[in-house]
């Protein structure tokens, strides 16, 4: 998926899981990964609940998420 600067996207309904997502910084050709997180499907009354994450691909002064730099063979899983 190709997902401007500023903008958002949503995944929905995503198999339970651990993930993580790998994504190329186009205005510096950094290749990176996220932290792990969990996707949990919780069952209701009114059918089912996803639980996951909201994960920004941006860095945030003092924030608590760290991106890891990644090599092409990891990005493209090979």
């Amino acid at each position: 998926m190709f997902v401007r600067g500023g903008e958002q996207f949503t995944m929905n309904k995503v198999q339970p899981g651990s993930y993580e997502i790998r994504y190329l910084k186009l205005d510096t050709g950094e290749l990176l990964r996220t932290q792990r997180f969990d996707v949990t499907v919780k069952k209701t009354a009114d059918g089912e609940e996803y639980l996951g994450w909201t994960v920004g691909l941006y860095g945030t002064p003092g924030g608590t998420e760290h991106h890891e730099p990644i090599s092409e063979q990891e990005f493209s899983g090979r």
